[in-house]
């Protein structure tokens, strides 16, 4: 029984320290996003970040930007993407549902869009303030960009 129990618990440790479900960026690559750097000049930047919110859960989500695929964020893994001036719809899929935003972007603007399961299983994707998305993306790491 005592072996079981050690068992169990080492398969439990080795299953937490397992990487995220999506491949996730260079660690320089990674570092570049927290430091909030300004866009560049004549660009806007959006930050999107899978956020396990209250009542809902954080699986796998697909990300796209109009017809521009960024690919999969696990939980906790985020997108930075310099963007034109415009307004672009972000979407977020997972296997029970997608869900979308609208957002307009000035030169220069940073903003913060987080994507989530709601507690039905839908998906929602919302704006968020500059400090709750700066605390959102420090908790995790850069996902990785389709090319």
């Amino acid at each position: 029984m005592r072996r079981v129990s050690v068992v169990i618990g080492l398969l439990l440790f080795l299953a937490a320290c397992a990487p995220p479900g999506v491949p996730v960026a260079d660690p320089n690559y990674d570092a570049q996003g927290p430091r909030f750097a300004a866009p560049s000049q004549g660009m806007a930047a959006l930050y999107i970040v899978n956020a396990d919110r209250p009542g809902g859960g954080a699986p796998n989500l697909n990300v796209s930007i109009g017809s521009r695929q960024l690919g999969d964020l696990a939980n906790k893994s985020w997108f930075r993407v310099e963007l034109a001036p415009g307004t672009y719809d972000v979407r977020a899929t997972s296997s029970t549902g997608a869900g979308r935003h609208y957002v307009t972007l000035s030169p220069r603007e940073m903003r913060f869009l987080v994507v989530y399961v709601r507690p039905t299983s839908t998906v929602g994707v919302e704006e968020v303030s500059q400090e709750q998305g700066r605390e959102y993306v420090l908790a995790g790491p850069r996902a990785f960009e389709k090319q």
